[in-house]
């Protein structure tokens, strides 16, 4: 296994300085762990089994990248053989579960809530910009800083919004994080009543703390949940909640989503996406994300592909004026929340030594720097489209702002 696993960085380029074995525990994990090859390489390097002087430019160097089987199997036919039959155990698996099971119900989908988000509150103070925007910033020209980003992208999206000075709407925000941009729309706007709503416990509390108004709320509960509000809306936002959301629940989401919009109301969405469908081993449509990212970072998550999006937007009364493509801002985004962590890791790791590990830095390391690469190569990318219902009565327009 040794030999076929070295052969395998030789064909990708990858120099001793980009992957370097230290363990040999590693070579263990390869030959008997039954999990995705994803799995394996996030777990062993968690462990401190391998290192590498340059991670990004090693992830560069192999992610969407194919093996060439046939080689491989010529000169490591026993070897070549167990790893394929991992990958296919490890794929019928999951596929079997991603059609029989809807990983992202209103129970299961609490997970990323409790997981991810409600952690020790410390690390996204010091990763984050100011406002706590945990999503892409809209590096236009003449941006530098990760703060000007941020301001960019609200600006942008609130642009996208319409909404018209010294009249009162009622504005949703269906995965409003820790608050800061339904705050800014709100300072904007000050007639308006805003709701923002999460699935983590601890930006809900954070965000009522910091910026809960009487015309600006903020409440802990699923988007399955707005239907029993019975409230109607001038204006939705959804910012990096499609992710969350999964194939078999878009349907859902933009049919609760058209219900409570009013007739003339439009609804601005920025998510990741994918631009086409990635294939299993199986050949079969590749819904589930990545096993170590679904593991570790956002368990039930899955890259919207912008075709069912469209398509399932379609099939429940809504259509789309505009998309834009913001992919490249989004490696810069996960680039200055690289910097941002790991210069001031020492800090996150004193106040809670125990939950800040070495094993935590390094798997956050990891997560940071493949999605920076994965926008980089284009293999994922940030859109945000503009919808309103079918009965829309005008025309909408957009033209951005210099």
């Amino acid at each position: 296994m040794k030999e076929l696993f070295q052969d395998m960085l030789d064909y990708f380029n990858v120099t001793k300085s980009e992957f370097r074995v230290v363990d040999s525990n590693f070579y263990h994990r390869l030959s008997k762990d039954n999990g995705d090859l994803s799995l394996i390489l996030g777990e062993s390097y968690m462990a401190g089994e391998w290192e590498s002087d340059d991670l990004a430019e090693f992830f560069r160097k192999v992610l969407g990248k194919k093996i060439p089987q046939s080689t491989f199997f010529k000169k490591h036919p026993l070897e070549s053989s167990k790893i394929f039959l991992k990958l296919f155990k490890y794929d019928t698996k999951y596929y079997i579960n991603d059609v029989l099971v809807n990983n992202q119900t209103i129970k299961l989908s609490k997970r990323v809530g409790e997981q991810h988000y409600d952690i020790p509150d410390v690390l996204y103070q010091y990763m984050l910009d100011s406002s706590r925007q945990y999503c892409c910033g809209y590096w236009k020209p003449g941006i530098n800083t990760l703060e000007e980003a941020q301001e960019a992208k609200i600006n942008i999206i609130i642009d996208k919004l319409q909404i018209p000075d010294n009249v009162e709407m009622n504005i949703l925000d269906t995965g409003c994080g820790w608050g800061g941009l339904t705050h800014v729309i709100s300072k904007r706007y000050p007639l308006c009543n805003i709701d923002g709503i999460s699935i983590s416990k601890e930006q809900i509390n954070y965000a009522n703390k910091k910026y809960k108004s009487n015309k600006l709320q903020y409440f802990y509960c699923d988007y399955r949940d707005l239907v029993k509000k019975n409230k109607k809306y001038d204006r939705i936002v959804s910012v990096a909640i499609m992710e969350h959301i999964g194939y078999k629940n878009y349907d859902t989401y933009f049919n609760i989503c058209e219900s409570v919009l009013k007739k003339n109301g439009i609804f601005v969405v920025q998510t990741i996406t994918k631009p086409h469908e990635s294939k299993n081993i199986l050949g079969m449509n590749k819904h589930y994300t990545d096993a170590w990212i679904d593991k570790y970072i956002f368990p039930g998550g899955s890259m919207p592909l912008t075709e069912l999006l469209l398509t399932s937007a379609h099939n429940n009364r809504m259509m789309y004026h505009h998309v834009q493509n913001l992919s490249i801002s989004y490696a810069k985004t996960l680039d200055a929340w690289y910097n941002n962590f790991t210069s001031n890791w020492n800090k996150i790791k004193k106040t809670n030594p125990v939950f800040f590990t070495d094993e935590f830095y390094r798997m956050w390391e990891l997560y940071l720097l493949s999605s920076m690469v994965q926008f980089e190569k284009k293999n994922l990318q940030l859109t945000q489209f503009v919808f309103t219902k079918k009965i829309y009565d005008g025309m909408y327009v957009f033209t951005e702002k210099e």
